[in-house]
């Protein structure tokens, strides 16, 4: 019997305390609306603590669910693919071998024209036009 609580805990763990969580936010703001009709004071003891009350339980909860599913053990895992296969996981069918690394190709540096009086920066290899001193890219000063 307590291993079969153990495996239905281990299995639906998550859902038990999400339910747990919210029934008990749901009363907390009920309870703070009262207690803030009967004065301000009031309301400000019952927020603080039910809400430490609240985080209290919730911790304690969530360890008692924590330890049953330790103690069902391997036997029941938690699903971590969420219904998702292979065949329609995008990632999977997309995979492939990795591809060779392509070697940087070397950039040629252009001879300027005699005529157009750009010129062309000595380490970038950038064109420039005739009257600036620093190349506009890299800012070398012309040489």
């Amino acid at each position: 019997m307590i291993e079969q609580f153990n495996k239905f805990i281990a299995k639906n763990g998550m859902w038990i305390f999400l339910g747990a969580a919210t029934y008990k936010f749901v009363f907390y703001v009920i309870n703070l609306v009262y207690a803030f009709q009967g004065g301000a004071s009031r309301g400000v003891r019952t927020l603080f603590d039910d809400l430490l009350g609240m985080a209290l339980e919730l911790i304690i909860l969530g360890v008692v669910l924590e330890l049953s599913r330790k103690l069902a053990g391997n036997t029941v895992s938690a699903p971590t693919n969420y219904g998702y296969t292979a065949q329609n996981n995008y990632a999977a069918q997309t995979a492939q071998a990795p591809r060779p690394v392509q070697a940087p190709q070397a950039q040629s540096v252009p001879t300027p024209t005699a005529n157009s009086g750009a010129w062309f920066c000595s380490s970038c290899g950038t064109q420039n036009v005739q009257g600036a001193g620093f190349c506009s890219k890299c800012g070398k000063p012309k040489q």
